[in-house]
This record gives C-alpha cells, sequence and structure tokens, in this order.
C-alpha cells in the first residue's frame, strides 16, 4: 500500500486535496457508467473523501434509510451523486494487472473468463492467471489467518 500511495499521481491529487477513493474498480451489473469499488477486497480513501462521506451520510443523495448488504455499492453511489461526483480510480499497474484482489489468490489463479459470469462481466479488461496478480498487490479476501500470516512472511520477511 505504501508503494502505491507514493506514486505520484496519487500524491499530486493528495497534495491538492483532492478527495482519493481507491480499491478493485468494477462495473455493477457491467454498467460502465456505475462504478463502484467491491467492498471484499476492501478499498480505502482519504482524509478528503472520509469528510465528504461523513458530511453526506445523511443527505437524499446517499439514502440514508436504505439497508441492504452492498454497502460497497451505496458508498460509491453517494460520492458520486455527492458535489464531487467522486468515482473509483483504476488502480490497476502500469501491466493491467490487479493491486485489490475480490476472491482468494487460488480462486484468480484459477478463473477463466467467462462472458455470462460476473466477474468477467463487472470487471475492466480481466486477465488470466498469473497476469492477473500485480507485483504490487495490495489486499485479498477470503483468506484464512494462517494464510495471511504465510504470504506475509513470503512476500514481506524472506531475504531475496
Amino acid at each position: 500500500m505504501r508503494a502505491f500511495l507514493q506514486r505520484p499521481e496519487i500524491l499530486e491529487a493528495h497534495a491538492r486535496g483532492d478527495p482519493l477513493f481507491l480499491g478493485r474498480r468494477m462495473k455493477a451489473s457491467g454498467n460502465p457508467d456505475h462504478l463502484f469499488n467491491t467492498g471484499g477486497s476492501g478499498y480505502t480513501f482519504n482524509r478528503a473523501a472520509l469528510e465528504l462521506l461523513y458530511d453526506s451520510f445523511d443527505e437524499p443523495f446517499c439514502a440514508p434509510h436504505l439497508h441492504g448488504f452492498w454497502e460497497d455499492v451505496a458508498v460509491a453511489d453517494c460520492f458520486k451523486k455527492g458535489p464531487w461526483r467522486l468515482v473509483p480510480r483504476d488502480t490497476r499497474d502500469d501491466t493491467g494487472a490487479e493491486r485489490f484482489h475480490m476472491l482468494s489468490p487460488g480462486q484468480h489463479l484459477q478463473y477463466r473468463l467467462a462472458p455470462r459470469d460476473w466477474v468477467t462481466q463487472y470487471s475492466f479488461d480481466l486477465k488470466e492467471g498469473m497476469d492477473y496478480f500485480s507485483v504490487e498487490s495490495i489486499t485479498f479476501h477470503y483468506l484464512q489467518p494462517d494464510l495471511v500470516r504465510h504470504m506475509d512472511a513470503l512476500l514481506h520477511r524472506c531475504e531475496r
């Protein structure tokens, strides 16, 4: 995450005070005009975005009385419909590989493009196999604690 946040475009946006909404960008129901960062892989925002969200929670455009499991889509809709018209940024690396992962490493490794599958429909230019993973990967979903510790040891604590 630190390396990603040190990228020039992120530093410049932050220095200008721009709100940042970062994560695994997806198209709701395959619609490229309805973007959200999936909650499964996690998403993050800077203080400017957090303040916008906080100030907007009770506004009608944020649908404060709507209840459901789709908090990721609701947060994205609140940002987009708010005063900044904030949408998720593309967080893929320069090769188009993903940094934020909504499935486990094994699930992503085995996944193959399928036109009728939601993962394919909701994604932008999805890659398969090892090409899917950025060397700057940040998060994974569906990991048991032992696997998290094991991956941390392999990726960050082994001598190279």
